[in-house]
């Protein structure tokens, strides 16, 4: 269906552009905008949730006019239908009978999955993006805690389950993003050559780290002597 945007609900932007909302609304906005004009995408759902994530934080295709498509199936197991989901109930809510607790509950979660989920969802299968990408995540949802306590409480509560992974053998990985800015490659580099190396590596699970959510620690701390 092809859609005139101004009919839809979309994302109430604050005025203030000195806030942390407004500058993550523009930074989500701007990487959507890059990736549709690379139009390089190994899935169509995966194409077409960057498109509505990019018209509902007030952006617009630049190769090709907005529709909004018949939703598909929805699985449990998979976030990426969900989130298509309830962006395009976002979208139609003025037009559906809901309560006024669905259309909190809806905007609630839409303005969350814009703004943080939908980028990093769509960004964790490249594996030197995921430990800054996890790292600034908890850094965000700190600041967003004024704006819903309730969704930011329990993205943190998942996101420290989930950071398991951030191993000093994996943690070096990060040193291949081309985004991170010599600044942090240089000081990486010489965290890497000022750490010295073990004779040898014991065989066995490797030392999980801790992440303090309060207290996050920089990609720099991770890197030790398995690094």
């Amino acid at each position: 269906m092809d859609r005139d945007t101004s009919n839809l609900t979309l994302f109430d932007r604050p005025p203030d552009k000195n806030s942390d909302l407004w500058h993550q609304a523009h930074t989500v906005r701007k990487w959507a905008e890059d990736c549709t004009l690379k139009d390089t995408f190994p899935r169509e759902d995966y194409r077409e949730m960057i498109e509505l994530t990019l018209i509902y934080l007030g952006g617009s295709l630049p190769h090709s006019n907005f529709y909004l498509r018949k939703p598909g199936e929805i699985h449990h197991a998979r976030f990426m239908s969900k989130a298509i989901y309830l962006l395009k109930m976002e979208f139609m809510s003025e037009k559906f009978d809901l309560t006024v607790e669905e259309r909190r509950e809806i905007n609630q979660m839409e303005v969350f999955i814009s703004l943080f989920n939908a980028r990093l969802f769509l960004r964790s299968r490249i594996p030197v993006f995921a430990p800054i990408d996890d790292l600034q995540l908890i850094g965000n949802i700190m600041w967003f805690r004024e704006e819903n306590e309730t969704i930011a409480n329990a993205v943190l509560l998942s996101v420290t389950r989930h950071c398991w992974y951030l191993t000093e053998e994996l943690v070096v990985l990060a040193f291949f993003n081309e985004k991170l800015g010599s600044f942090t490659w240089d000081l990486i580099a010489r965290k890497l050559f000022s750490t010295p190396r073990p004779s040898h590596f014991e065989i066995g699970k490797p030392i999980f780290p801790k992440i303090e959510t309060n207290t996050p620690p920089m990609l720099l701390d991770l890197i030790g002597p398995r690094s």
